[in-house]
């Protein structure tokens, strides 16, 4: 493609951090001379979608990584300004549930995860009667990373610790005990600290490793048969 020349900034969904320090913008850059980008980091601190989504609507991000569709809210206020905003779909997501390397529990399904997230099973002997009396601790970084589990802002489990980033995210479900977190493959798939939930489809026992040989299971996320993927998308102003 003919590339534009110039710097361009980019921000949004914390999942592309993985593929940039594995070489993703050399390769680009090396492939398009001229074509040269720049991380955009939020000055308020706000590593959502929503906030991503509006940095680029204000100007100051070229494109921005989202994790969920754009929504008509936000095509409303681009609109209002005589923008119009554009997503690609540029990746397919696997999601890992993943929890403090001591808890005995290895297997769940979704409506067990659902059922944690909402509080409704708060100990892990809930999910496994031989399991050590442990409660659980959800941990998340943000309420609308929620939408990938079909939970609702109001149905959050109060029992919901929150951290600033998923490197906080995954330093406090290895420091406490009975912690459950979730993430994209690429941002776990190098913690040796933290335990890795096989994942089955609804109340089901048919269960799904989302690693294999300590490699994301390619296979599965892409042929549909690991129960919980998300289309990504890159988000630009046309």
């Amino acid at each position: 493609v003919a590339a534009p020349k110039g710097l361009f900034s980019y921000g949004g969904a914390s999942f592309f951090a993985p593929l940039v320090s594995s070489g993703l913008n050399v390769a680009v850059e090396s492939a398009y001379p001229g074509f040269d980008l720049r991380y955009t980091k939020p000055l308020n601190q706000d590593f959502s979608y929503a906030n991503g989504i509006n940095m680029l609507i204000e100007g100051e991000l070229s494109f921005a990584f989202n994790g969920r569709p754009l929504t008509d809210a936000e095509y409303s206020k681009a609109k209002l300004r005589n923008i119009s905003l554009m997503q690609v779909p540029i990746f397919i997501d696997g999601i890992v549930i993943f929890g403090n390397q001591n808890t005995s529990v290895s297997k769940l399904n979704r409506h067990q995860v659902s059922q944690i997230f909402q509080g409704k099973i708060t100990n892990w002997n809930q999910i496994d009667e031989k399991s050590q009396d442990l409660p659980i601790v959800p941990v998340l970084i943000d309420v609308e990373n929620f939408q990938m589990l079909g939970i609702k802002d109001e149905q959050i489990a109060k029992s919901t610790q929150y951290a600033p980033n998923y490197t906080q995210a995954l330093r406090k479900v290895i420091g406490t005990p009975g912690a459950i977190s979730f993430a994209s493959a690429s941002l776990v798939e190098n913690q040796k600290l933290i335990k890795k939930f096989w994942l089955a489809e609804g109340n089901t026992k048919k269960y799904i490793p989302p690693s294999i040989d300590h490699l994301p299971n390619m296979k599965a996320f892409k042929d549909g048969s690991y129960p919980l993927t998300r289309r990504l998308y890159l988000a630009y102003r046309e």
